[in-house]
């Protein structure tokens, strides 16, 4: 009879960790891409235009993998917890 605390799931703390990883590399980014007076700088309007669209795109996956991953990981505590 197994009466141990494993309800965690790998897949979910995976999900969890890329978007992390993710949302952790676009800061850094845009960090390191701004000036003295705090406003980002590109050298073309072209890369300005393609680095903001594919950040945000990024940046939405990244949050919707981390809601992913923590409903996933609640229901497995709360299927752990219910179970009969």
């Amino acid at each position: 009879m197994n009466t141990g605390g494993n309800y965690h799931n790998p897949y979910a703390l995976l999900l969890i960790a890329i978007s992390l990883l993710i949302r952790c590399l676009i800061g850094r980014r845009r960090f390191y891409r701004r000036n003295v007076a705090g406003l980002q700088q590109f050298p073309y309007y072209r890369r300005a235009i393609c680095t903001t669209i594919l950040e945000t795109l990024f940046s939405m996956i990244a949050n919707l993998s981390l809601w992913a991953g923590m409903l996933w990981l609640a229901l497995a505590v709360l299927n752990h917890l219910f179970k009969s």
